[in-house]
């Protein structure tokens, strides 16, 4: 009886699950799928993964990351595989809300029409952003990186940076070993990896101990 009961159980969770991943909101712009989920959720989520000590990985896309995306197929793929793909910005969330709005068939209006469906985008992201974010909500990547680390900070866990120059990952451990004093950064390059993809030392296993990686890139 233990056994069906926990089984149950179970069963109940991944069902509660997919109901609720049902329901998450999503978009495609230029083959790259994004999610509406709020920040509030996002950290909820983030917290739940790292509790049950679930690998993951959270991606933030800004307009360039996206038109870099629909080339690149492996980008893309990275993206779209990613357990969440916030809108980084509002261009992201205006260029889904054009995107969301209604079509015509018939030729000779398509070029005034989408001209002033582009007009009253342009102006709801001064005037009207509630209305721009109904159906995703902006979720910046910077914002959403001290908010992991704060959560990093109140339950002593182990982060690791990586990407970026030399000089902003130096500056940026400074300035989270200054006000994040619970974190321990454990280290800031990446690993070498064998054929199989794992860590080619016990040098690069120590970054398999951080229970968090932020990783920054700059896009050309």
């Amino acid at each position: 009886n233990r056994y069906r009961n926990s089984e149950l159980e179970n069963y109940h969770a991944k069902i509660k699950y997919k109901i609720r991943d049902m329901a998450r909101k999503y978009a495609t712009i230029l083959k790259v799928r994004l999610n509406g989920t709020e920040l509030v959720e996002v950290l909820k989520k983030i917290r739940q993964n790292l509790a049950s000590k679930k690998k993951f990985y959270v991606v933030t896309p800004n307009p360039e990351i996206i038109l870099l995306g629909e080339r690149d197929k492996n980008l893309r793929e990275v993206i779209n595989n990613a357990d969440f793909s916030v809108p980084d910005g509002i261009g992201v969330v205006a260029g889904e809300r054009f995107l969301d709005l209604p079509t015509t068939n018939l030729d000779l209006l398509k070029i005034p029409y989408y001209f002033l469906q582009g007009i009253g985008v342009g102006i709801a992201i001064l005037f009207r952003k509630s209305w721009l974010q109904r159906k995703m909500t902006v979720v910046r990547g910077r914002e959403l990186m001290i908010d992991v680390l704060r959560m990093a900070n109140q339950d002593n866990l182990k982060v690791f940076l990586f990407g970026s120059t030399n000089r902003v990952i130096s500056k940026s451990i400074g300035l989270i070993s200054k006000k994040f004093k619970n974190i321990k950064i454990l280290g800031s390059s990446g690993p070498h990896l064998n054929d199989d993809g794992e860590p080619a030392s016990e040098e690069d296993r120590k970054i398999e101990g951080a229970k968090i990686e932020e990783i920054n890139t700059f896009n050309p």
